[in-house]
């Protein structure tokens, strides 16, 4: 019974997404590991568990995840993120394991409170896109598209109808495609049963309709996505096997762009797994997702295949909500085409280690979540004293901190802005020294950090450190690709 609960957690994520802090990422975590802990003490001999007939393929994909992130040149600054990732595996597998029908009635106040703040903040901004508590129209639309499969195929035609409005109020040109090109499949593959005479009006209307999204999309938007898919293919080149770790396109993605809008994301979901987990993970993991929508049920299979072609053109799956709402999802959607296993009287030898790996997980994680729990509540205070131009308390604090923490990425920043606001000030050589110092460590720690080499050529310029600038200009070569 508590197992089945595991489902709550993908939608709590979605309310909290605007807000995301670390307190948020520790407690969802922590609450998948916990369930995943639960489920193991639960299982004995007799005991049945689903895996998907290409579980194969998955456990390779996660595998090789492993050694990326392992192998990634800012997996420092990447932790975080990777731990959400592999949570979303968890979800998968606890939702494919949940004997019991789920009863999504319970999910109905997590999606009216999503819409409902969404509604409000178009009316606070004067009509702009409803984008709800997730940042982003797209995201929400990404997230519409899968919860409108849910509702149908549930037979909630009404609710469902209601959300549809929802996702053209988004208006996200990306989820109208999707759903679009995935009624034209639809309507392809049951042509048989389709009378195309008596529905030809409406045909006409969806092909008006469908070329009406395609002459409204923004050439501007075309051309970014453009210069960040171009980006995705300079740096898979560089990196192809391994790629450069999960979600590392945030980090390292500025060095490869010379000019123009830049991005945390590189709106496609396919180009980016590429790019940050290379060319071994993508081959299995996408065979994977094609095998997943092969076996999957009803409307939930159209509604997957939207979701995924919304994920060519844009990022909802790549935030952290997104992932766990799509592995949630992509679970529910084949659920019943699952391959059972029984576990024998062997599984009693072998219990107590996967427990003992699992509590270990657990433990692990409330270790290191104690650890950011400090960088947190260090960082906030600087940025707060830093406001307060309380220069001095500041910068002590963070050396402090840099001693303890001497990886943490976060306080390395805030030591370079506590810094610069020293030299405003002042105007002396000594403190000029330090900030070059402190960004020459920052360096260290993302050797992708692409604005402290202009920070630093202006400084070795201005103290006529040419032997350092020369430096700087070599290491800039190797990490910096314009």
């Amino acid at each position: 019974m508590l197992i089945r609960t595991i489902f709550f957690v993908p939608f709590i994520s979605l309310l909290f997404y605007r807000t995301i802090n670390f307190k948020s990422y520790f407690i969802l975590n922590s609450v998948v590991f916990i369930y995943l802990l639960v489920f193991l003490i639960k299982s004995r001999p007799g005991f049945l568990f689903k895996l998907p007939s290409s579980y194969k393929y998955l456990f390779a994909a996660i595998f090789i995840s492993l050694l990326s992130y392992l192998l990634s040149p800012v997996k420092e600054i990447i932790s975080l993120e990777y731990i959400n990732f592999i949570s979303g595996f968890i979800i998968y597998f606890l939702v494919i394991n949940i004997d019991e029908k789920l009863d999504f009635k319970y999910t109905y106040p997590f999606i009216i409170a999503l819409l409902s703040l969404g509604i409000y903040d178009s009316f606070i901004n004067s009509g702009v896109d409803v984008a709800s508590v997730l940042k982003n129209s797209n995201t929400l639309a990404f997230i519409l598209i899968m919860l409108i499969g849910i509702l149908i195929s549930e037979k909630k035609y009404y609710f469902s109808i209601f959300l549809f409005a929802a996702l053209i109020a988004t208006k996200s040109i990306a989820a109208m495609l999707s759903i679009m090109s995935v009624s034209f499949y639809y309507g392809f593959k049951n042509r048989k049963n389709i009378d195309i005479k008596n529905n030809s009006v409406i045909l006409v209307i969806m092909i008006i309709l469908f070329g009406f999204l395609i002459y409204n999309i923004d050439t501007n938007s075309i051309y970014d996505r453009l210069r960040w898919w171009k980006v995705c293919l300079r740096m898979h080149y560089l990196s192809p096997i391994f790629g450069w770790g999960y979600s590392s396109f945030a980090y390292t993605a500025d060095c490869f762009i010379s000019d123009g809008l830049r991005s945390s994301y590189a709106h496609n979901y396919f180009l980016e797994t590429l790019v940050e987990n290379g060319i071994i993970f993508s081959a299995l993991w996408f065979y994977f997702l094609y095998l997943s929508v092969k076996s999957a049920n009803g409307f939930l299979k159209y509604s997957l295949i939207a979701a995924l072609i919304h994920s060519f053109f844009d990022f909802g799956i790549n935030t952290s909500c997104g992932w766990w709402f799509f592995m949630f999802f992509l679970g529910i959607s084949a659920k019943d085409n699952m391959l059972v296993f029984r576990l024998g009287d062997e599984y009693s030898k072998y219990k107590k280690y996967l427990v003992s790996f699992a509590l270990i997980l657990l433990i692990s994680w409330f270790f290191l979540g104690f650890r950011y729990f400090n960088i947190e509540k260090i960082n906030n205070e600087l940025i707060s004293l830093n406001n307060l131009k309380s220069y001095d308390t500041a910068l002590g604090i963070s050396q402090k901190a840099l001693e303890k923490y001497p990886s943490s990425i976060d306080i390395a920043l805030r030591r370079i802005e506590i810094l610069e606001g020293i030299y405003a000030e002042k105007k002396d050589t000594v403190n000029l020294e330090m900030l070059a110092r402190s960004i020459e460590y920052s360096l260290l720690l993302n050797p992708y950090y692409k604005a402290g080499y202009k920070k630093l050529e202006s400084i070795y310029k201005y103290l006529g450190d040419y032997k350092s600038l020369d430096e700087l200009k070599n290491r800039e070569k190797k990490y910096i690709y314009k």
